[in-house]
């Protein structure tokens, strides 16, 4: 029902380092890796709010998530968040990462063999 936000929280914070590493000149590849990750995460939190909306657990009138009008719901929202939420961002960024890791090893494979 609201998992999709922690994903998009995660952007956000990557987009703005992303800014920052711009800003200031400083490790273009990390920047430009970063981005993968920034789409992997605003890609996957933008199907993930069509699928919410799809089932109609999002509204289109205040307060947007159907669950959020009781208090219950909104404990129900807030432990999804937490819970799959952060879980889905776990994995994103795991997923990211090896992949980061397995592309340098190949790289690296790649440029032993071409010099030997």
């Amino acid at each position: 029902m609201a998992c999709f936000t922690a994903c998009v929280a995660q952007g956000c914070a990557v987009h703005l380092l992303r800014k920052y590493l711009k800003k200031t000149n400083k490790a273009e590849t990390l920047e430009n890796r970063l981005q993968s990750l920034q789409n992997m995460l605003f890609g996957g939190s933008a199907l993930l709010l069509l699928e919410h909306i799809w089932h109609g657990e999002i509204s289109y009138v205040f307060p947007f998530f159907t669950k959020a009008t009781t208090t219950e719901g909104i404990h129900e929202i807030f432990e999804e968040i937490m819970t799959v939420g952060v879980g889905m961002d776990v994995i994103v960024t795991s997923m990211w990462g090896l992949s980061i890791f397995v592309s340098s090893l190949i790289a690296r494979n790649s440029g032993e063999k071409s010099c030997a």
